[in-house]
C-alpha cells in the first residue's frame, strides 16, 4: 500500500503533507514478535522508555504487545519527503482531522492531494499584506540533538587534530577548526543543521556560513562545513557536487 503522511499544526492553518511512502508492507504477527526481540535485546525498548519518561510520561515499551510496537515494513528508499510542505486543499477530507490516525483514501482524494505537489502557474490567489496576531505558544521540552552532535564532533576533532585546534561558537560559529595542509593553514567552519533531509540543512546553514567567513570583505575560513544526522539521496550527492564546480 501506498501511505501519505500529514501533520495537523494547531487552528485556524490547514494540515500539510509531509511525505509519502509508497509500496509499504504489513507485516505478519510473527515478523513482529522477531522485531520485539530484537529491539529487546539491542536495549531500544528501554532507551524508548527512558525518552517517554523524560518528556515527564510513563509508558513501559517492554510489556507492549509486539503487534503494537511494528505493524509496517519499508526501506528508506521507499520514503519521498515533500520540501516544502504541501497544504492539503480546503474542501478536502483531511482539513477535519485532529487525531493521527490511518484513513482510507479514495482514488479521487488521492489525486486531489498529488495534484497539489505540481507547481500552479497563472493567476492564483495573493497572500494577505494585513497585521495579524500570533497566539502565544506554552513553553515545551525538547530534544538537544544539536548540541549532542555538537558535542561529538567537538570531541572527535580534539582527538584528531589536538584541543588548540579547535575552537567552540567562536564568533556565532559551532565549530571552527585550524590545521595544516601541507604547506597551507587551513580553517573550516562547521555549521550543525537538525532539518529531517540533506536540502533543508544546507539550505539552513549556507546562508550563515557564508555570512561568518567572508562579511563583510575578508575570508575567514577556507572550507565551509554543513553537519546534519540526515539521511543523503542520490538528488543530493549531485546538488553538492555541482555547487562545488560554480
Amino acid at each position: 500500500m501506498n501511505l501519505i503522511l500529514y501533520a495537523v499544526p494547531p487552528p485556524p492553518a490547514r494540515p500539510v503533507i509531509v511525505a509519502r511512502i509508497d509500496r509499504c508492507e504489513v507485516i505478519t504477527p510473527s515478523e513482529a514478535h522477531k522485531v520485539w526481540a530484537i529491539y529487546k535485546r539491542r536495549g531500544w525498548l528501554r532507551e524508548m522508555s527512558d525518552q517517554v519518561e523524560d518528556l515527564g510520561y510513563k509508558r513501559e515499551f517492554e510489556s507492549i504487545k509486539p503487534t503494537n510496537l511494528s505493524n509496517v515494513r519499508f526501506s528508506r528508499a521507499q520514503v519521498k519527503f515533500y520540501d516544502p510542505y504541501v497544504p492539503v486543499p480546503g474542501q478536502h477530507k483531511a482539513t477535519s482531522l485532529r487525531r493521527y490516525q490511518l484513513y482510507p483514501l479514495g482514488p479521487e482524494s488521492s489525486r486531489s492531494l498529488e495534484s497539489k505537489l505540481e507547481p500552479a502557474f497563472g493567476d492564483h490567489k495573493r497572500k494577505s499584506e494585513s497585521a495579524r496576531t500570533r497566539a502565544a505558544c506554552e513553553g515545551t521540552v525538547y530534544d538537544p540533538v544539536h548540541d549532542r552532535i555538537q558535542n561529538r564532533l567537538d570531541k572527535l576533532l580534539r582527538l584528531r587534530f589536538g584541543s588548540a585546534a579547535v575552537s567552540c561558537e567562536s564568533r556565532h560559529v559551532d565549530l571552527t577548526l585550524r590545521y595544516s595542509s601541507g604547506t597551507r593553514h587551513e580553517v573550516a567552519f562547521f555549521d550543525v543543521k537538525t532539518e529531517p533531509t540533506v536540502k533543508l540543512c544546507i539550505r539552513a546553514a549556507v546562508g550563515q556560513l557564508l555570512e561568518y567567513s567572508y562579511y563583510p570583505s575578508e575570508e575567514r575560513a577556507t572550507n565551509l562545513i554543513v553537519v546534519g544526522w540526515a539521511l543523503s539521496e542520490p538528488e543530493d550527492a549531485q546538488y553538492l557536487h555541482h555547487l562545488r564546480k560554480l
